[in-house]
């Protein structure tokens, strides 16, 4: 077993005991560890909340995220990629 499926095992045992936040810090580290092709895409709905394939919701004022120099999905640390609604 590579280092970085013992990583993910091991993650994947915490998961059931941490809190919330906690929860959120592994979903970035398994993110990381992830297929680096792998990315998250984020569609933005008419009130610019825009919308990812992990499951959570960002709002950007100005411009997208990539505008806004967001490369990378802040909630699973996968590539960003922009997808149209």
């Amino acid at each position: 077993m590579s280092a970085i499926d013992e990583a993910k095992s091991y993650l994947g045992q915490l998961a059931p005991r941490i809190s919330a936040k906690d929860r959120r810090v592994a979903r970035v580290i398994r993110g990381l560890l992830a297929d680096r092709e792998a990315t998250c895409t984020w569609t933005d709905d008419p009130e610019g909340i825009w919308h990812t394939d992990c499951g959570e919701a960002f709002e950007v004022h100005a411009g997208s995220p990539g505008q806004n120099g967001l490369r990378y999905c802040c909630f699973c640390g996968r590539k960003l990629a922009e997808g149209s609604t």
